[in-house]
């Protein structure tokens, strides 16, 4: 008695369906992980821009000892542009050229140089968050224009790689923070 062994067709259809799935969900994980290979990195490198600037124009850093936190005064204040005294009496300008989509700081008159300096071989760009990057109040609350006045900094950017978008695989930083000015004489 000889007998052959061999699959049914509903053994075969069952087979092939179960590689399907397998496929399937592999192919999933496979595309989610390779996003986030390239998502993640794009996202760390606006958060470390971002975060880096702001504490630049709060906090200061090596080139300008004590930032806009302990500043001496206020000597311009424009959408996009904040200008002070630092504490070691250096004018220090935070300028957002809208066009190129790059801070820009000068140092005690020196030239404007992007800030910082790694944004520019990176891709990564910067907004003002509702077509103003800085927002001065007066000791009321109310916004002002006057240097002299200001009492208030409202500091609102987004620094964004390509779209800033996850589907895109790109990384976006929005960022606010708000500081009193103490003039520190």
């Amino acid at each position: 008695m000889n007998s052959q062994k061999s699959f049914t067709l509903i053994e075969f259809i069952m087979v092939i369906a179960i590689i399907v799935v397998i496929a399937a969900v592999s192919a999933g994980l496979v595309t989610y992980f390779t996003q986030n290979s390239i998502f993640i990195p794009n996202k760390l490198n606006t958060n470390l821009a971002a975060s880096q600037i702001m504490g630049s124009i709060v906090e200061g850093d090596v080139d300008v000892k004590g930032g806009l936190r302990f500043s001496k005064s206020i000597t311009a204040a424009q959408n996009y542009i904040l200008s002070f005294h630092s504490q070691n009496n250096l004018n220090v300008t935070y300028s957002l050229n809208t066009s190129t989509a790059k801070l820009y700081r000068s140092i005690g008159g020196g030239a404007n140089t992007i800030y910082p300096y790694y944004l520019s071989n990176i891709g990564v760009n910067m907004y003002g968050k509702n077509g103003q990057m800085f927002t001065y109040y007066d000791a009321n609350e109310n916004v002002t224009a006057a240097a002299a006045n200001i009492s208030r900094i409202k500091i609102g950017f987004i620094v964004n790689s390509g779209s800033g978008s996850y589907t895109d695989w790109q990384g976006q930083a929005d960022v606010t923070s708000s500081i009193a000015v103490d003039r520190y004489e």
